[in-house]
């Protein structure tokens, strides 16, 4: 699983890429493509198509102008928790739970130093409330990525809580590439992935998530007439 700001480009047969995902690679200024599944045949004709070198999955951290990035585990000091233990999905977790938190292999795992970094397999109630506190493994790799200037924006944006099929595929990868495009430093876009018919099971989530949407430096409260009568606000 790769860093939070690095999309996931899906090629077809024959080694196309669809207009949407040469794009997006576009818009993340991606300097380097890896080659996760796609065949040897395909895999310089999708090369192409993205105008970037291709490395093997294997020689990421060997060859290319990607071996020059920072490593995960090389990434700073403990993030503002101070901890540096971080969730990642359960055993057999679904998908969803994979794209909001992260994973690792076991053997990943086995090479940890607990007093350098741990991670933790949690449940997906525990995954959703990690990526509001921002606690997952992939929020770690974001620790020392942020943009130094722009043009024109970005500008604060709604929060956005995409609800998904636990193992869809479709809306697992497009939110990942919204999020990997996302500002990180200039502006705050709160971004959460839950299964579809859980939350509701899960107790004091909506407080937790009440919190992280209050942002009373970019957006006023309003209040709504009818919540009002009711004696509630509206955010």
């Amino acid at each position: 699983m790769g860093g939070a700001s690095e999309p996931f480009i899906p090629v077809k047969q024959g080694g196309e890429i669809d207009p949407w995902w040469r794009q997006v690679a576009a818009v993340a200024a991606v300097d380097e493509a890896v080659n996760v599944d796609v065949s040897e045949t395909d895999v310089a004709a999708a090369g192409e198509a993205l105008g970037l070198d291709v490395i093997r999955l294997a020689d990421i951290d060997r060859a290319g102008t990607g071996m020059f990035t920072v490593h995960p585990g090389g990434i700073g000091p403990a993030m503002a928790s101070g901890v540096n233990s971080f969730v990642i999905a359960a055993g057999q977790g679904s998908l969803c739970d994979v794209v909001g938190a992260g994973d690792l292999t076991a053997a990943h795992i086995s090479t940890l130093t607990d007093t350098y970094l741990s991670v933790g397999r949690a449940p997906d109630d525990q995954i959703a409330r990690a990526q509001l506190g921002r606690t997952t493994l992939l929020e770690r790799t974001l620790a020392q990525f942020g943009e130094h200037a722009s043009r024109s924006g970005p500008s604060e944006c709604p929060a956005v809580i995409w609800v998904t099929e636990p193992g869809s595929i479709e809306d697992c990868l497009y939110f990942w590439n919204l999020r990997a495009l996302r500002p990180l430093r200039l502006a705050t876009v709160p971004m959460l992935l839950l299964p579809v018919d859980q939350v509701q099971h899960w107790l004091g989530f909506s407080d937790q998530l009440a919190h992280v949407l209050a942002r009373p430096a970019q957006f006023a409260r309003r209040r709504d007439p009818e919540h009002f009568r009711a004696g509630s606000e509206a955010v």
